[in-house]
């Protein structure tokens, strides 16, 4: 063998390792191509949970001052539609929808021409018959006339008397004055119009005071005093203390609650009447039918009533928890609970039908 023969193997085998870095850089290269494309061909799906609401119970303290709200609309505590008495032509119009005006202030009038006339005629009318049936009695008291011709003289003069009261009232009556002090909800005449006795003139409200209507559980008529507190969504932060008018005589059995009436002041007239209002009653605490113990509210579209009896969800790390609930005495919306939920926890509002225990949840608004 010579001497190339020999050394040629040894240059195959250094050709050989030296390709065997590149060739391994390629498969790699290779594996990622791969790779890299069938994570683009197939996306990853991420789970989504229910989306839900959920609020934090708050707590209550042992003993606290309990209340009950209600809201109603707020109303004129007097109002009347005024309207002329007897007929004629609008004469004057002393006041406008809008303003205010104070008791026995004049509003509108008739042309007073006709009214006039007619109370200087039955005047002077009377004037005459009382002159004679003067006469009539001194010639009656001679004999010179029969008593029968001098009854028929004073009833004369009585029938004129009458007829002067009439005309007197009718002129008075051809003027529209307000009965109260209030506001002008609505003018219904102009000037010029003819108008008929009866025909309406103007509605009148008493605003300086208002009325509110709230119907409140028979249950709770008892514990409420005499006094509330109303305030005004109008108005945030302002509160106006009212007084019950009149306790409720009856109670509406389908709904198992009492109307009840508040009176309050208005001053400023800044409340109107047909705006919504709220009232906070207090409740007073000697005939609480439950115990002292702390208990707890949530509201009633937090519970769900099933065949083994009220349960709520609590979420816990993002996941619902059917927990089964005492439920104690409901109030508005809102429901007090006994047993099964304690301050702090975090529940599911409104839950949604499909909702069961150990579902994943996604909380969308924390209230």
């Amino acid at each position: 063998m010579t001497q190339e023969e020999a050394k040629a193997p040894v240059r195959k085998t250094r050709v050989a390792v030296s390709v065997l870095p590149f060739l391994l850089l390629v498969a790699v290269a290779a594996a990622l191509i791969v790779t890299r494309g069938r994570a683009e061909e197939e996306p990853t799906t991420e789970i989504q949970g229910i989306p839900v609401r959920s609020f934090a119970v708050e707590g209550a303290e042992s003993g606290r001052e309990q209340s009950l709200r209600a809201s109603g609309t707020l109303s004129p505590i007097r109002e009347s539609t005024l309207a002329f008495a007897v007929s004629g032509v609008v004469h004057i119009l002393a006041t406008d929808q809008g303003d205010h005006v104070s008791a026995q202030s004049t509003l509108a009038s008739l042309d007073p021409t006709p009214f006039r006339a007619a109370l200087d005629q039955s005047e002077a009318q009377l004037v005459f018959l009382e002159s004679r049936s003067s006469r009539s009695e001194q010639l009656a008291a001679s004999g010179a006339i029969a008593k029968e011709e001098f009854d028929a003289d004073v009833s004369e003069r009585q029938g004129a008397t009458a007829r002067v009261t009439l005309s007197r009232w009718n002129l008075d009556r051809s003027v529209v004055r307000a009965p109260f002090a209030g506001s002008i909800k609505a003018r219904f005449v102009e000037a010029g119009e003819v108008v008929t006795a009866g025909t309406p003139a103007f509605h009148l409200i008493a605003t300086d005071s208002l009325k509110l209507e709230v119907s409140v559980p028979a249950r709770d008529l008892a514990r409420i005093g005499a006094s509330a507190v109303v305030s005004s969504p109008d108005f945030p932060g302002l509160e106006f203390p009212g007084r019950i008018d009149h306790r409720p005589v009856s109670a509406d059995p389908r709904s198992s609650s009492v109307p009840v009436v508040l009176h309050l002041e208005n001053p400023g007239r800044s409340l109107l009447p047909g705006t919504i209002a709220q009232v906070r009653f207090v409740l007073s605490s000697s005939n609480r039918k439950t115990s002292n113990a702390a208990r707890v509210e949530v509201p009633l579209s937090a519970v769900r009533t099933t065949d083994e009896g009220p349960i709520v969800f609590r979420v816990i790390n993002d996941r619902a928890r059917a927990i089964p609930v005492q439920l104690g005495e409901v109030r508005g919306d809102q429901v007090s609970v006994q047993a099964g939920v304690s301050a702090g926890d975090k529940l599911v509002l409104e839950a949604p039908d499909r909702l069961r225990d150990g579902d994943l949840l996604t909380v969308v608004q924390e209230d």
